[in-house]
């Protein structure tokens, strides 16, 4: 009498997942050992001098604004009336100032304060804004 063959189990995949991941470790290898940027052809070392030739732009300036129209010039509460002196006193007037306003401020209260930023002479003004998926 002869037996029966044991029923043939299908393939595994098991020797595939030690084999990809090799790849991805060799992958990791190469781009961690090669160089990003050509090598310069020969050696040079720039001058150096004693002091920068000017100096770094300084951060720029926030305004802030809640609901109610009180004023933040960075970090210190303001009148709307101090609002020109403080802006124009202490740095060039040419410089970056950011606006923050709250989302509940009148436009009226708004324009009102932008036209005292412009008649202060602050040439360049932005508005901060947050996109509507981000808002909290």
């Amino acid at each position: 009498m002869k037996r029966a063959a044991p029923p043939r189990l299908p393939p595994r995949d098991d020797h595939l997942i030690s084999l990809i991941n090799m790849i991805f470790l060799l992958l990791i290898l190469f781009l961690t050992s090669s160089r990003l940027a050509p090598g310069e052809p020969f050696a040079v070392r720039p001058p150096q001098i004693r002091h920068a030739a000017s100096a770094p732009p300084a951060p720029p300036r926030i305004l802030l604004l809640d609901a109610t129209g009180q004023m933040a010039l960075d970090g210190r509460l303001i009148t709307a009336e101090a609002l020109g002196a403080a802006v124009a006193a202490p740095r060039n007037t040419a410089d970056l100032l950011r606006v923050k306003a709250d989302a509940r401020l009148s436009a009226g209260q708004l324009r009102a304060t932008l036209e005292a930023l412009h008649a202060a002479g602050v040439a360049r003004v932005e508005l901060i804004v947050v996109a509507e998926s981000r808002r909290d």
